[in-house]
C-alpha cells in the first residue's frame, strides 16, 4: 500500500520547517518512511522554501506552480501526480501549518485496515495553542451541512476536548487538512473545483459531491492534528471597515460573494441556498455594524 501526504505552499517557510520535521519524526517512529511520498507544491513562493526543501529533504517530491493555483488547484495538482504517476492507493491531504500527533500514522494505519470501500476518513483537528500541545481546544470535529436550510455546522469548534468528541460517526464533510481520499473516490469524484471553489470551501464542495456518489466521510477521532490559525485566511481585522469591503471580493475570505453564490446554488434547492446565502450575510452584516460603532 502507498500514500502520498499532499499539500500545497506559498512562501511561509517557517511554517514549512515545522511540518516537516514534525511529518519525518512521526513516519521515521512508525517505521512508515517506505510507505509514504510527500508531495509539496510550491505555488510561486518567493522566499527561500525550493531551495531549502530540496537541500534538506531531497527525496520530498517538489512540484512547482506558477502562483496563481490556490489551495484547490495546488491540491489538484498533487492529486493528478499522486493518483496518476505514482499510482498511490491514497493521497492524505495536508497543509504547512499543521503538527500531527506522534501516534497519528500509527492510527491510520489502524483505520486504513477498517476502511470500506465506499468510505473516506477525516482527522480531529486542534487550535495549536502552544508548543506543548496540551491545551485541546477543538478547532473542527467534523462539520455538518443541511441542503435544506444552508446551516454549516463545525463541530465542537471553540470547545475544550470532551468525550462528545471520542466517537467515530459519519459527517457530512471536513476542512482539507487531514482528510484522506482513496484512488476509488478520485476515479469517480476527480479533482477539486478549483473554478468556484479557489481557496475555501473547495474542500467542502469535494465532500458533498462525494457523498452524493454514495462514499461516506468517517471522522476519526484518534487521527489527531493541531492547526496554527495564525497562517489562515485574509487579514481579520474585523473592526476596519476597508477590510471588511475587501472581504466581498477576496479569495481568502469565506465572505467572498461569488464563492457563497457558487457554493449555494450548487448544494442547496432555492429554500436552501435563500436561508443560507442570508445566514452568511446576517454574520457579516454583524460584522459591519460592530466596526462602524467601533469607529464612532
Amino acid at each position: 500500500m502507498k500514500i502520498a501526504i499532499v499539500f500545497p505552499i506559498f512562501n511561509g517557510l517557517e511554517f514549512t520547517k515545522v511540518c516537516l520535521k514534525n511529518l519525518k519524526t512521526c513516519l521515521k517512529d512508525n517505521d512508515l518512511n517506505n510507505t509514504y511520498d510527500i508531495i509539496i507544491i510550491n505555488d510561486g513562493s518567493t522566499d527561500e522554501s525550493s531551495s531549502w526543501i530540496t537541500k534538506n529533504y531531497p527525496e520530498i517530491i517538489l512540484i512547482q506552480g506558477n502562483g496563481n493555483l490556490w489551495w484547490s488547484e495546488g491540491m489538484n495538482y498533487g492529486l493528478n501526480y499522486s493518483f496518476n504517476v505514482l499510482r498511490v492507493d491514497f493521497v492524505l491531504c495536508w497543509n504547512n501549518d499543521i503538527i500531527a500527533d506522534i501516534n497519528y500514522f500509527k492510527n491510520l494505519n489502524y483505520e486504513l485496515s477498517l476502511l470500506k470501500e465506499n468510505e473516506f476518513l477525516c482527522s480531529k483537528i486542534y487550535y495549536k495553542i502552544n508548543t506543548n500541545y496540551d491545551k485541546k481546544l477543538i478547532f473542527a470535529a467534523g462539520c455538518g451541512f443541511n441542503k435544506n436550510t444552508g446551516k454549516i455546522t463545525i463541530y465542537g469548534n471553540g470547545q475544550d476536548n470532551n468525550s462528545i468528541y471520542e466517537a467515530k460517526r459519519y459527517v457530512d464533510w471536513s476542512g482539507g487538512m487531514g482528510m484522506l481520499i482513496s484512488q476509488k473516490l478520485f476515479s469517480l469524484n476527480g479533482l477539486f473545483n478549483s473554478t468556484q471553489f479557489p481557496q475555501y470551501k473547495g474542500d467542502a464542495d469535494y465532500c458533498l459531491r462525494g457523498k452524493e456518489l454514495g462514499f461516506k466521510l468517517k471522522f476519526c477521532p484518534n487521527l489527531e492534528i493541531y492547526n496554527d490559525a495564525k497562517n489562515s485566511g485574509i487579514n481579520n481585522n474585523y473592526n476596519d471597515i476597508n477590510n471588511l469591503i475587501n472581504l466581498l471580493s477576496s479569495r481568502r475570505s469565506i465572505y467572498n460573494l461569488r464563492l457563497n453564490y457558487n457554493f449555494y446554488a450548487r448544494h442547496c434547492g432555492i429554500l436552501g441556498f435563500i436561508s443560507g446565502f442570508s445566514l452568511t450575510y446576517l454574520r457579516y452584516l454583524k460584522l459591519v455594524l460592530r466596526a462602524i460603532f467601533y469607529t464612532i
